[in-house]
C-alpha cells in the first residue's frame, strides 16, 4: 500500500492542505442561528448541564444549571444513545482499518524537528488573539485585571480566568460577557482580524512543515484549530474535555498525526516525548 492511502483514511475535520477551505464566520453563523434552550427564568442552560455532565466551572458557571427535569430525561437518553452508537462506529472503525506499515512507524516514532519561526511567527499572532505580548503568554496567570481591563477576544481564556479567579473576581464587562452564548464570542472571534491572520499563517505552516514531514502530497488539517487555554493553577476540567489525548474519543481516525508545537516555555514533566502524549503525537 503507497503513501498515498493517507488521503482516504484521514477523516476531514473542515478541509484539507491545498483543498478548498470552510468559511469560518458561516460556519459559526450557522450554530448563532441554532435556538438557545433556557431554563424556567429565562437564563440560557450550561451545555455540560443540559446533558447530565459535571460542569467544569461549578459555582462559577456563568449559565444556569436548573434544567427542566422533562428535558433533562430526554437529553439523558438522546446522550446515551450517542454514546452507543459512537463506540460502535469506533470499534468498527478500529476493526476495518488497515494504516501501511510506513504511516505506523511515523505514528510510533519519537522526535522533535525545528522550523523558522520568522516565517512562521505563530507565537506573535497568536498573543494577538489572547491581547497580550509573547513575553506575557506565561505569565498570564499572574496578570492582575483591573476595572476596565479590555474584554478578551478569545472566549476560552475569559472561561480559563473565571474558572481559576472566580466569576466574582472578573470587571464587570467579563462577567456581563460570561451570559452570552458561547457561539456569539466564537463569531467575534473567528471575524476578527487577529484570529483571520493566525488561521492564515497556520494554514501556511501546515502545508509547508508539517506536511513535508509525512512524506505525502496531501492531508487533511483541523481547520480552524480549536484555542484552548489552561491557567497555571486552573483547576481541572470536569467536564467533557479536560487532559486528555484524541485516541480517547470516538470518531477519530487512525491515520491521524498529531503535531504538539508549544507555545509558552516547557520542560520537566511538559516537555515529554511524543510517544508519551499518546498514538501518533510528535513534539515540534
Amino acid at each position: 500500500m503507497g503513501k498515498a492511502a493517507l488521503d482516504p483514511l484521514a477523516l476531514a475535520y473542515a478541509g484539507g492542505i491545498g483543498q478548498p477551505k470552510l468559511d469560518a464566520a458561516a460556519v459559526a453563523q450557522e450554530h448563532l442561528d441554532a435556538p438557545v434552550l433556557t431554563d424556567a427564568a429565562g437564563r440560557p442552560l450550561c451545555s455540560h448541564a443540559l446533558w447530565g455532565r459535571r460542569c467544569r466551572w461549578r459555582k462559577t458557571c456563568s449559565f444556569s444549571h436548573a434544567v427542566p427535569p422533562g428535558l433533562q430525561e430526554t437529553l439523558a437518553l438522546q446522550a446515551a444513545a450517542q454514546s452507543k452508537r459512537c463506540e460502535e462506529l469506533r470499534l468498527a472503525q478500529s476493526a476495518n482499518t488497515c494504516l501501511p506499515d510506513w504511516l505506523r512507524q511515523l505514528q510510533a516514532a519519537t522526535g522533535a524537528f525545528a522550523y523558522d519561526t520568522r516565517r512562521w511567527p505563530l507565537q506573535d499572532a497568536l498573543a494577538q488573539v489572547l491581547g497580550c505580548s509573547p513575553a506575557q503568554m506565561a505569565s498570564l496567570h499572574t496578570r492582575i485585571l483591573q476595572e476596565d481591563e479590555p474584554l478578551p477576544l478569545c472566549p476560552t481564556l475569559l472561561n480559563a480566568y473565571a474558572a481559576t479567579l472566580g466569576r466574582a473576581a472578573l470587571p464587570p464587562t467579563w462577567q456581563e460577557a460570561l451570559h452570552q452564548p458561547t457561539r456569539v464570542a466564537q463569531l467575534a472571534l473567528h471575524r476578527s482580524e487577529a484570529h483571520q491572520h493566525f488561521v492564515e499563517l497556520y494554514r501556511d505552516f501546515c502545508a509547508h512543515v508539517i506536511l513535508p514531514l509525512l512524506e505525502v502530497e496531501s492531508a487533511y488539517v483541523q481547520d480552524p484549530p480549536s484555542l484552548r487555554v489552561h491557567l497555571a493553577g486552573q483547576a481541572q476540567a470536569q467536564g467533557r474535555i479536560g487532559m486528555h489525548k484524541d485516541a480517547d474519543y470516538p470518531g477519530h481516525c487512525e491515520a491521524e498525526v498529531n503535531f504538539w508545537v508549544p507555545m509558552t516555555p516547557v520542560w520537566g514533566a511538559w516537555a515529554r516525548e511524543g510517544g508519551r502524549w499518546g498514538r501518533g503525537s510528535v513534539p515540534i
